[in-house]
């Protein structure tokens, strides 16, 4: 224990002050995470597993599913929203312990004010009364792990990640192309203990018949759905129908707003671009053999979040930490040769959560009515930077002269 308290005294003083804003933050967002209509769904969700009355309908993974459940045990008495909150904070504080015993306080402090930074950019609604950045944190922890070579951890955390959302899976081939080869088998040790995990809860919480329950109506829930409001197709089409005098026809269903005048084809070209999209990052991560992840997994995941039909305002949780934490590390470093870079990756990120603030939640109802083309021009605009994000991680990723120091 003494040895993980020797260091950068300044470093253990900000993690001390970072701990005590993150708690601040949790105070403010009180009011937000008793109003979110998601955690309202999480706890309904939680009781449903519990009791066995009716068929699990949950529409998340059988592991998110099973987190809900143990938040809210039988005969529990504190609120659920209140355990929610002091959840997120012992999962943000839970990883910044990781990073300090197993790597350094400076990757501790960079663990919680990345999240702290979150918070503020997106919001408390889309961070505090969602359980994407469980997602966004455990994606850091990944990089952070894979970094400094430890292997195992990083194919288990990845894998955690994927079980909760399912789209981090994308990028385990990115983690296995970027490993050594002599460390390949403690990648795939950590990945196996990762998804024995991640089965073995649910079972072990849900049951056999809830655990298949869920999964069945997961799966039933997700190929019905339609292309949502928010995403670049839905946000093309209105502008289009907006330009011409018209409005995009929206249907509430599957719990958000669809917008069913994008053409019927899209489902297969969005497929078909995540496809190509995710060969192109796998591609030139094959070329490299090694180097920081931090760029390739941007570089995908802000692909994937831009070509699909679904686009949740949570889902720039997935990458900002990460965009955070990565590029304000790179400012520092004395040697840093692609600093214009790094500062316009930087502003990319934080344009994206900014915009997504603005939009969400208190302009969505001005972005359903289609009143107004403003709000409609941000979302295109906030679309258009997760293409752009994807370029500039992509090409970045190219460079040789790019420093990769670990810091």
């Amino acid at each position: 224990m003494i040895s993980v308290l020797k260091g950068n005294t300044t470093a253990w003083i900000g993690i001390v002050l970072a701990v005590a804003v993150l708690l601040l933050l949790g105070h403010v967002a009180r009011p937000v995470v008793y109003l979110s209509n998601d955690v309202d769904l999480y706890q309904k969700i939680a009781e449903n597993a519990w009791t066995g009355s009716d068929m699990l309908k949950s529409e998340y993974p059988p592991l998110a599913t099973a987190l809900f459940a143990m938040v809210d045990p039988p005969a529990f008495p504190p609120p659920f929203p209140d355990v929610w909150r002091a959840f997120i904070l012992l999962a943000s504080i839970g990883a910044a312990v990781w990073a300090a015993v197993r790597f350094s306080a400076r990757d501790a402090l960079g663990i919680l004010l990345s999240i702290s930074a979150t918070m503020l950019l997106l919001g408390f609604d889309v961070t505090w009364g969602r359980y994407d950045i469980l997602v966004g944190i455990l994606l850091l922890m990944t990089w952070l792990a894979h970094r400094h070579e430890k292997y195992a951890a990083s194919g288990l955390l990845l894998m955690i990640a994927a079980a909760l959302k399912l789209v981090p899976f994308a990028l385990f081939p990115l983690l296995f192309l970027a490993t050594p080869n002599k460390s390949r088998r403690s990648l795939v040790w950590g990945t196996l203990g990762g998804v024995t995990f991640a089965t073995a809860l649910p079972f072990l919480i849900l049951g056999t018949v809830g655990t298949i329950e869920n999964i069945l109506y997961m799966s039933v829930y997700h190929s019905s759905r339609g292309v949502q409001l928010e995403s670049t197709w839905s946000g093309l089409t209105i502008f289009t129908e907006m330009l011409h005098g018209d409005k995009a026809t929206m249907l509430f269903a599957n719990g958000v707003h669809e917008n069913i005048e994008v053409p019927k084809f899209i489902h297969f070209l969005s497929i078909v671009l995540v496809v190509a999209g995710l060969a192109g990052v796998y591609w030139q991560t094959a070329r490299k053999r090694s180097g920081d992840l931090a760029l390739p997994f941007l570089a995908a995941l802000s692909w994937l979040i831009a070509v699909s039909t679904v686009l949740s305002p949570q889902y720039a949780v997935w990458i900002l930490p990460l965009i955070l934490f990565w590029s304000v590390e790179r400012l520092f470093e004395k040697k840093q040769k692609n600093r214009c870079m790094v500062i316009c990756i930087l502003a990319i990120g934080c344009a994206i959560a900014l915009l997504t603030h603005w939009l969400y939640p208190n302009r969505y109802e001005a972005l359903l009515d289609q009143k107004h083309i403003f709000p409609v021009l941000v979302l295109n605009l906030r679309n258009a930077l997760f293409f752009a994000l994807t370029g500039i991680c992509y090409f970045a990723s190219t460079s040789k002269s790019r420093s990769t120091s670990a810091g």
